[in-house]
């Protein structure tokens, strides 16, 4: 995953997260919680690529334990927020 895609989709899914929040929302929040666990999951599989500047030289981290502990950490969130949201509706 290319990193501009990455924080992208992370300032998507958190600004869904946050309007859904302060309206009480529970669509755009769980719209929300869905994009992150699905970035959190992309990340997990293919890790983060980071392309240098004018010289297209391209760095991948895909094995490294931060990538893991952080897609995990955003596939939980993602899922966390997908749970309370089916509470919310479950009232």
């Amino acid at each position: 995953m290319n990193l501009w895609v990455f924080l992208v989709m992370l300032a998507l899914g958190l600004l869904f997260m946050a309007i859904g929040r302060a309206k009480y929302d529970p669509a755009s929040f769980m719209l929300g919680s869905g994009l992150l666990f699905i970035v959190g999951l992309l990340l997990w599989s293919s890790g983060l690529t980071i392309v240098s500047g004018g010289t297209e030289i391209t760095y991948t981290r895909q094995s490294d334990i931060s990538i893991w502990a952080l897609s995990m950490l955003l596939a939980v969130l993602g899922l966390l927020g997908i749970g309370e949201t089916f509470a919310v509706f479950r009232r």
